[in-house]
């Protein structure tokens, strides 16, 4: 599961002396940073080689083959790092205005709101992005204050990893879902979990609940983010708190304590019918020899598709570097059809263009999470919604426990919401 960030973005305080240790604090992050960086300065005479800041991992040997290919073809140096991704986003912050970070940022779209705001990125120029190639989804998840701040590469989801050997047929509404989950279990005397994810994680859990009409951050009528909007108190997500919580303490499947690690474990095991995962969990699965089937959400018992969070992995601009116009070369070239569907291949998360889609045909498993992906639900960039997800998570697990009023502890997280996006703003 891809890490998310729990800050929202940088507050402003009123007091002298809270700006003077914010800007000591400041000044020795960018010293730290400058005797970091320092080992990596050039000191040759020419132009230094494009700078790319990577997290990808079994992606990455791909990316550093892609851009040998574009210094043999353009002549122009290219120097790939690998930083660790939990570190990612937080060094760019540091280095970028610094003059230390990379021309181009490879991360992920929900960093894109606060990387702006903090003046760090440089829109996408029109000439790399050619919005009939793309898959629109894509396209509208790197979307801020009606600019476009990444170049798309591939997208992920959740999905429902269900093994056939234990849940012949994929449920297809909640209700199903139950039924055939309790049934493994009542059939196997309890050995095997119908059902299995960390409910208390926000990632997994509030798609349930925005499926009949809750929301995270809403927009005015131009398409434009009110952060002040949260839609955690309503009566769509209360319905779906209710499914949360009927799961433990009703059906009997979803244990407190559960996490995603045991699910995992359970599903590699064959001790698991169903769980949620992502594409990241491809490689294990296949290496343990599990007969594994990818599955859209069901629909509500209303109809309505639970549709779980879109991330988007992409390229982006370091405002601050002086090797734009070269960059952003380099940014088309790795986003050619042919070497974004050989960078899907590699990782399993489906291309964000759609001729590179049709590549991946004969790959299933990428053609089933890429339709997955073009109903799913895109991650606000908009830096106030990382600030939903700890009171849901605190909430959700309280919820899970039936220990709260639904309705009552609804309204306690969007209020708590709220306030912590108001000291964002200030």
């Amino acid at each position: 599961m891809p890490k998310k960030d729990e800050e929202g973005g940088t507050l402003t305080h009123k007091t002298k002396s809270t700006a003077m240790r914010r800007l000591c604090f400041f000044s020795i992050f960018v010293l730290l940073a400058s005797l970091l960086f320092a080992g990596c300065m050039q000191k040759e005479t020419g132009p230094k080689p494009l700078l790319i800041w990577s997290g990808m991992d079994a992606e990455f040997p791909t990316l550093k083959r892609q851009c040998q290919a574009f210094e043999k073809e353009t002549g122009l140096k290219v120097e790939l790092l690998k930083v660790p991704y939990r570190d990612l986003k937080n060094k760019f912050l540091v280095a970028a205005p610094a003059g230390l970070g990379p021309d181009i940022l490879v991360g992920a779209q929900d960093w894109i709101g606060m990387l702006a705001v903090a003046g760090l990125l440089s829109p996408i120029p029109e000439d790399v992005i050619n919005k009939d190639d793309y898959v629109p989804v894509s396209l509208d998840s790197v979307q801020f204050n009606q600019k476009t701040y990444m170049a798309p590469l591939c997208m992920e989801c959740l999905a429902m990893f269900r093994n056939p050997d234990l849940m012949a047929e994929r449920p297809q509404t909640l209700t199903d879902l139950v039924e055939k989950a309790q049934k493994v279990q009542k059939d196997s005397h309890g050995k095997i979990n119908g059902f299995y994810f960390e409910i208390k994680e926000p990632y997994f859990s509030l798609p349930f609940l925005i499926a009949d009409g809750a929301y995270l951050i809403g927009k005015d009528a131009n398409g434009n983010y009110v952060p002040t909007d949260v839609g955690m108190n309503t009566p769509g997500a209360a319905k779906g708190a209710e499914f949360l919580r009927d799961l433990g303490q009703k059906y009997n499947l979803i244990k407190q304590g559960s996490t995603e690690n045991i699910s995992r474990t359970l599903f590699l095991e064959n001790k698991a019918a169903v769980i949620l995962n992502g594409p990241w969990f491809l490689e294990q699965v296949r290496a343990a020899g599990v007969h594994y089937s990818i599955d859209p959400f069901p629909t509500t018992d209303s109809g309505n598709l639970i549709k779980p969070f879109l991330g988007v992995q992409g390229f982006m601009l370091n405002k601050y570097s002086k090797r734009q116009q070269d960059a952003t070369k380099l940014m088309a070239f790795l986003s050619s059809p042919e070497n974004m569907a050989e960078m899907s291949q590699t990782s399993g998360r489906p291309p964000a263009k759609t001729k590179a889609l049709e590549l991946c045909q004969d790959n299933q498993d990428i053609v089933a999470f890429a339709k997955i992906c073009a109903n799913s639900m895109p991650m606000p960039t908009h830096p106030a919604a990382m600030q939903v997800w700890e009171p849901m998570k605190q909430s959700i697990e309280l919820i899970s426990k039936g220990q709260v009023d639904i309705p009552t502890e609804l309204k306690t997280a969007n209020d708590r919401i709220i306030q912590k996006i108001n000291l964002m703003l200030e």
